[in-house]
């Protein structure tokens, strides 16, 4: 199993930091860092619910779930959260650093179809939006927030067989140290591990590891399984597809709303209809 990624981009972090860059200076670095597999700036999608997304445009917040089996009924997901492993000679439960772990899922795949309109909209009013990992990434990272190098992550899932991922749960098992370096890489790889019956999704993940402190107080918030953190919609999104749920006075309450939250994003009715599905 891979556990690091990215070697030479974190040498120009480090790099960066010994010539006594800013903070702010370094904040592109960890960005590309800790994005796996992946280009910042190539479109990413995401069907989800219209009235979540105004929710969140409304509360200028970006909404993440706890990666955690019962999130998506997957007993895979998050591979390694419920394993006892040993480190160093000792045994120790891996859950506490795994389950603070939250998670938004996009797709790579630049092509609408039927199928996933069904499956991800719940048969409900939605839109799939468009937008990059880097404008995600820049608005949530904040260098207020102490050692958010350790809180960001994202990137192209890792499709692997049941059977593989069987076989790294045993090597984890046998040696903790597999999923744990200084940057918290290894852990955050660890939840990128999806089985390949997943594969057509063609995955992208944003991920957020959640540890409080004075920053996360005010810009952080926990419910349940959902996570809600700060975030600036202006200029995010690069194109909205209404959903076939949507009939042709939801997209006009939908442009109006944009409007008056004083966002221009372009946006258009999907191809496809009802009759089709």
């Amino acid at each position: 199993m891979k556990i690091r990624k990215n070697i030479a981009a974190l040498a120009r972090v480090v790099a960066a930091d010994m010539s006594g860059h800013t903070s702010a200076d370094l904040k592109p670095l960890w960005m590309a860092a800790n994005t796996f597999d992946f280009d910042l700036d190539t479109p990413i999608f995401r069907i989800i619910e219209l009235d979540r997304l105004k929710a969140d445009v409304i509360a200028n917040q970006f909404s993440l779930k706890n990666a955690h089996p019962d999130s998506w009924n997957d007993k895979y997901e998050n591979p390694f959260l419920k394993l006892t492993a040993m480190l160093d000679g000792e045994e120790v439960y891996i859950e506490p650093l795994l389950n603070d772990f939250y998670a938004s899922c996009w797709t790579k795949n630049p092509d609408e179809n039927m199928q996933n309109w069904k499956s991800f909209s719940y048969k409900n009013r939605s839109v799939r939006i468009q937008t990059t990992l880097r404008k995600i990434l820049d608005r949530l990272m904040c260098t207020d927030c102490e050692a958010y190098s350790l809180r960001y992550f994202a990137g192209a899932v890792d499709y692997v067989e049941q059977t593989e991922l069987e076989q790294h749960r045993l090597n984890v098992a046998g040696d903790a140290n597999l999923i744990m370096d200084s940057q918290g890489q290894a852990l955050a790889l660890s939840v990128m591990l999806v089985r390949t019956f997943y594969s057509t999704e063609q995955e992208v993940r944003v991920l957020y590891s959640h540890r409080p402190n004075k920053w996360t107080d005010n810009h952080v918030s926990i419910r349940g399984k959902h996570c809600y953190h700060t975030f600036d919609w202006n200029s995010c999104v690069d194109e909205v597809i209404c959903g076939p749920y949507m009939d042709t006075k939801d997209v006009s309450d939908f442009k109006e709303f944009l409007g008056v939250a004083g966002h221009n994003w372009p946006v258009r009715r999907t191809e496809f209809s009802l009759d089709e599905m």
